[in-house]
């Protein structure tokens, strides 16, 4: 990349740390504008594809693949055109093209290896298990690490069978290097052994979905006679004080470490304790504060609806449901929705933005739903962590606890009243909606 790519790419890396993604938006767009060259449009592409603007990396790869003049390039072309459309969800198309260069190339294993993340994004499991199966001889053969397309799908189906530790292990990669401050200070990591009194520090490092997630933990590594310490320099300090409220132990200086401690990252915790499905869930875990002036006076049916994400996660085109489609499965005048989306504001809607600063507020307003409707984000691990009726849209490229043994839309990492409904098709909603409604009336009405 040159000087003045390289310029670009800081540029809209800074944008996105400081959550300026129209700004970012914006300027892509005008940059595409101005594109005359392959190359022009090949490196746009790189830094739209790089920071997630899905729309921006397909526009140029669409012109680089218009612009391409030769074998060589076209097949090349046909590389970026596919990436783009996966990460923009338009799964069909990015099969469609790495099909033609398959045709053209059939033992290629880069090739193969993407053919197959692109089917599982498209739910196909009966052939990716097929070919994946071919290229595992492929890989054999020529002595190449098959992780990085393998692990993921072995994580599901691990998980699907019931074994949390072996599904986890291969989703997270535990042994995969890490630069925390533990290593720094060449801490021990905690191998699973209970050392009654020693104190053990548990890395944040993830989504604050993760920590809502994980954090049940903490009593169950007390119980068995340690001390568990949340460390995190991310600077989550609303969050923080959600945990101290509920009496965990919080630590967010490297200083006050003690050496002769011992760590694990906070999503690992299962890897090591070996735990079983029916061992996730005892019970909720968090509670919310109850400020009076987030007190709803409302008689109506309160449906609180989260339909979009971070737009930072990698999956999150895979995630999106728009707030309309969430809301059509209600048919009832004595329901009042409540958006839990704060960068947003609908119509004839009670818009939270306003009333919430912090995770206390929005415990505080979840805690008074009498049902949560969420896309796969952190309002859903918080809803249900507090033990609150919760359906979750959940996309094929599924997060990986949502695999399990589990075939009637629970899981088992949440109590009964908490739901997950699975998208059959990479671009209709409409089997998760249809589920979602059958189990909202059950809730509701019974």
């Amino acid at each position: 990349m040159n000087k003045d790519n390289n310029y670009l790419d800081n540029l809209i890396k800074s944008l996105v740390e400081k959550n300026q993604f129209e700004l970012a938006n914006n300027l892509l767009n005008h940059i595409f504008d101005s594109c005359e060259t392959k190359d022009q449009v090949s490196e746009l592409g790189a830094v739209s594809l790089k920071y997630k603007f899905a729309d921006v990396s397909v526009k140029c790869a669409e012109k680089e693949y218009a612009l391409s003049d030769d074998n060589e390039s076209l097949f090349s072309s046909r590389i970026n055109l596919s990436r783009a459309y996966f990460r923009a969800n338009e799964i069909k198309k990015a099969l469609h093209y790495t099909l033609i260069n398959l045709n053209l190339s059939p033992d290629d294993y880069e090739l193969i290896a993407a053919y197959i993340s692109y089917l599982r994004a498209d739910n196909r499991w009966d052939e990716v298990l097929e070919i994946s199966s071919k290229l595992k001889k492929i890989s054999k053969d020529l002595n190449i690490d098959t992780s990085d397309w393998d692990c993921p799908i072995q994580s599901v189906l691990e998980m699907k069978s019931g074994n949390i530790k072996k599904g986890s292990i291969l989703y997270l990669d535990p042994d995969k290097p890490s630069y925390t401050q533990f290593d720094i200070f060449k801490i021990k990591k905690w191998d699973g052994i209970i050392i009654p009194g020693k104190t053990l520090y548990v890395y944040d490092g993830g989504g604050i979905g993760d920590t809502f997630l994980m954090i049940r933990f903490f009593k169950h590594i007390e119980k068995l006679g340690m001390n568990p310490v949340f460390y995190s320099d991310l600077e989550r300090f609303d969050l923080y004080e959600v945990l101290r409220r509920n009496g965990i132990k919080i630590l967010n200086y490297p200083f006050e470490i003690d050496f002769n401690s011992t760590w694990i990252k906070l999503l690992h915790i299962p890897t090591v304790l070996n735990l079983k499905e029916k061992s996730l869930w005892n019970g909720s875990y968090i509670k919310s504060f109850n400020y009076q002036k987030n007190k709803l006076k409302s008689k109506k049916i309160k449906v609180g609806v989260k339909s979009s994400g971070n737009p930072l996660f990698a999956q999150n085109e895979f995630r999106k449901i728009t707030f309309e489609q969430i809301v059509s499965i209600f048919n009832d005048e004595n329901v009042e929705f409540y958006n839990f989306d704060l960068d947003k504001k609908y119509v004839d809607v009670k818009n939270l933005s306003d009333q919430i600063s912090c995770w206390d507020d929005t415990l505080d307003f979840l805690n008074q739903m009498d049902i949560v409707l969420s896309s796969c984000t952190s309002v859903a691990h918080a809803s249900g962590s507090m033990g609150k009726s919760t359906i979750v849209f959940v996309p094929v490229l599924e997060y990986f606890i949502w695999s399990s043994s589990y075939t009637d839309n629970r899981t088992p990492w949440y109590g009964d009243n908490f739901f997950i409904v699975k998208k059959q098709d990479s671009k209709c909603w409409q089997s998760a909606l249809d589920d979602a409604k059958k189990i909202k009336n059950k809730i509701l009405y019974g």
